[in-house]
């Protein structure tokens, strides 16, 4: 009697895990996907619902896209989480080891099921296979961040400089780096335009 109770036991276990999972067999309505990147450079995010939605965060700067998103996107990136396993992996991955870097977030809504997964600083296989396949539906439109220009750049440096003309703070110490580089990247950019303009 105690084994048929044990397998019983057994059996409502594994199918109630089988039960945290979606059917992959076809996209449910409710399938959503949201993943960011976030690093010292800036914040980019896309959200795909019927519709695909891009932000990037940057120098101060916000800038929102919009595209329409076809069914066999939405497939594809469904049977791609599907075949990676992604709502059987773990919700946490982190490398200790390295204080800064880049971090990633996926959260996936399908079938009344969400599940989000967090990566920083290493590599998960299953976690790239997903992010790769939606790089791959993003990149399909152009400049799909919607990359702030060196010009709208070097307005912002200008502006920073004001505000830490007499600042010893970290902020500031960060800012007047990369304000170097990009004011370094503007002049060759505005010599390059103006030696092309008067050829």
């Amino acid at each position: 009697m105690r084994r048929v109770i044990g397998f019983l036991a057994l059996v409502v276990i594994v199918l109630a895990a089988c039960a945290q999972k979606p059917d992959f067999s076809r996209v449910p309505d409710d399938f959503r996907v949201s993943y960011g990147e976030y690093g010292v450079g800036g914040v980019r995010e896309a959200i795909l619902e019927e519709n695909l939605t891009l932000k990037a965060y940057s120098l101060g700067y916000t800038t929102v896209r919009t595209y329409p998103l076809s069914q066999e996107e939405r497939e594809q990136l469904y049977a791609a989480i599907g075949e990676a396993g992604f709502f059987s992996l773990e919700d946490h991955y982190e490398n200790t080891l390295v204080l800064d870097g880049t971090a990633q977030l996926l959260t996936v809504t399908a079938d009344g099921l969400t599940k989000s997964v967090f990566v920083r600083n290493t590599t998960v296989p299953a976690f790239a296979q997903v992010v790769g396949n939606l790089t791959a539906i993003l990149t399909k439109r152009e400049d799909p961040w919607g990359r702030v220009t060196i010009e709208e750049e070097y307005m912002q440096c200008l502006q920073w400089r004001l505000d830490c003309a007499d600042s010893t703070s970290p902020i500031c110490a960060t800012r007047r780096a990369q304000c170097a580089e990009i004011e370094e990247q503007y002049l060759r950019f505005s010599t390059k335009n103006f030696s092309t303009k008067n050829k």
